[in-house]
This record gives C-alpha cells, structure tokens and sequence, in this order.
C-alpha cells in the first residue's frame, strides 16, 4: 500500500539526490514560503487538500500537493533567467516522471513559471499543482471506536 509517509519519503530522496537542487523541505502554509530564506536551487512542497472515495469499491485517497522550485539569478541577465527558468521546469519534469516510474497515480497540472526582482539578484520559480492517488485500507477493517 502507498501511504503519505512513503511518497513523502520519495519526494525527499528525489531532492537530496538530485543533482540540481540544494535543499527541500515541506512548507505547512504560504506564509511558510513568504517568510523563509532559501538555499537556491530549492525544492519546496506544499500540502494542499484531499478527497477520500470508495468509488467502485475502490477506497482511495486523492491528494493534491503545490510543488515549487526557487532559484536565484544575477540581476539584469537576460540569459540567465531564461536558463533558470528552463532548469526549474526541468526538475518538475523530472519529479513527475520519478513519481510515475516509483508506480504513484499522478497528474500534475499546468506549471506556471514566475520572475521576482529582488535588490542584489532576482528569482525564478516554477510552481504546479499535482495529484496523487493513493490506496486506502479496504472497509472491512474495524472502525475504532
């Protein structure tokens, strides 16, 4: 069975091994993002919601999760934005296929790429949406009460 600890578990052996990215932790809320100092190039993840089903009797769980990834340029460099840009989509490509080849039902969804000034360099990012199915336990187990 999959479970949240196990993909949580992959995501993380994915950053670490990567040789792209410097750090990556889970960010609890926005503000988490909003008011971190980050070790560029960074992988961030985001919990966003999840629906339960037994569809078909077929329990599952659905979890959608924002995958984020910062990076940071020298200011006023053309070249240098457009590479990092093209690296920081490069990586969720990367995470979607590691995710499809560890056997994880996952779709992710448009990335939307982001430039932000900053006073001694700016940042690039590129940030999706992604689902994720997960198995449930099925039903006939004891409800604990």
């Amino acid at each position: 069975m999959n479970n949240l600890t196990e993909l949580y578990g992959k995501i993380k052996t994915f950053a670490e091994n990567h040789n792209m990215i410097n750090e990556f932790f889970v960010a609890n809320t926005e503000d988490d993002l909003n008011n971190r100092e980050f070790n560029f190039k960074t992988l961030a993840l985001l919990l966003l919601e999840a629906n339960i089903s037994r569809d078909l009797n077929s329990p599952i769980y659905t979890l959608d999760f924002g995958a984020i990834v910062i990076d940071r340029i020298e200011d006023d460099n053309d070249l240098g934005s457009i590479m990092s840009s093209e690296e920081n989509l490069f990586i969720i490509g990367q995470l979607q296929d590691y995710l499809l080849q560890e056997g994880y039902d996952v779709d992710f969804d448009n990335v939307e790429l982001v430039s932000a000034l900053g006073e001694e360099y700016n940042i690039t990012s590129a940030m999706s949406d992604f689902s994720v199915v997960l198995a449930r336990k099925p039903y006939t187990r004891g409800i604990d009460d």
